[in-house]
């Protein structure tokens, strides 16, 4: 059986919210994190994630990568993708010409890059910017994914490693670490939205949640994952009835996290209006083991 469950990676404490969470709300019956279900919600999903014409080109110094994709391949337990096999390249979609994704590729991969990039043009531009790379590497477990950045300093761009097969059915795993990268950039003050009254309130106020996570970090990413269809599909998550229990029992965590991304949703954007300074990439030699 492959796994779909992300595994999160975070390099530093995140900030905590003054406010208090307990997360102790009962979970709606209808499970939200498996595509692989046939369920309305999914179905919707699917349907409103077109995909975009894209160029791949490599980049970089010969014999380098990006100190980013360097810390993926080397990290203990992360990948079993020498970096001496990972290769920079540089990703253009048709909705954001002047804003290329960077991905390292390992020869591991199980995903074909070509295939790889189909699932990442599916993430709305205004959204997919909040990533400032992008790793695919060799591992074992079916699809694992991480994202990470350091406390201060993700108003810059997040980066996400997944290992092994990442092919087009896992576009959900995607988005949730999309979703983790958004969520890091943060608000106007680049506070992760996850730790903001906001969100707390918001959570507070409903009795239910949509899936169970060890943490409001990660449950977070699944709001605004499942947000997708509520953003864009016609009349949201209303219209769907999970085993009696309305929808709108999760309201207002739904309603927060629209709002939050206000503007960035659309999948079918021409342009990336959203910028975000990724600032240098730091070249280093790949080695040869």
């Amino acid at each position: 059986m492959i796994s779909l469950k992300p595994l999160l990676l975070i390099l530093t404490p995140l900030l905590a919210s003054c406010n208090q969470v307990n997360q102790t709300h009962p979970v709606l019956s209808l499970s939200f994190d498996d595509p692989e279900l046939s369920n309305p919600l999914w179905d919707g999903i699917n349907s409103i994630l077109p995909e975009k014409h894209f160029s791949i080109k490599q980049t970089g110094p010969p014999n380098q990568i990006p100190q980013d994709c360097y810390n993926a391949a080397t990290a203990k337990g992360s990948t079993t993708q020498p970096a001496s096999g990972v290769t920079a390249y540089s990703i253009t979609f048709e909705d954001c010409l002047d804003t290329p994704l960077l991905v390292c590729y390992g020869s591991k991969a199980q995903t074909p890059l070509d295939e790889f990039a189909r699932v990442l043009s599916r993430v709305p531009p205004n959204l997919r910017t909040a990533w400032r790379g992008v790793f695919l590497g060799g591992g074992s477990g079916g699809c694992g994914c991480g994202t990470e950045c350091l406390v201060g300093q993700c108003a810059g761009g997040a980066f996400t490693r997944c290992s092994t097969d990442c092919g087009m059915w896992a576009y959900a795993a995607l988005l949730h670490e999309n979703c983790h990268a958004n969520d890091f950039v943060g608000d106007a003050e680049h506070n992760s939205w996850f730790t903001t009254d906001t969100w707390i309130n918001a959570y507070n106020a409903d009795t239910y949640q949509i899936v169970k996570d060890k943490n409001l970090m990660d449950y977070w990413a699944d709001v605004c994952k499942v947000s997708y269809y509520d953003q864009l599909v016609p009349n949201g998550l209303s219209t769907l009835v999970m085993d009696g229990l309305q929808i709108t029992l999760v309201h207002n965590q739904i309603d927060a996290v629209g709002q939050m991304l206000k503007g960035w949703w659309d999948p079918k954007a021409k342009t990336c209006a959203r910028k975000v300074e990724y600032g240098p990439v730091v070249w280093v030699d790949k080695g040869s083991g």
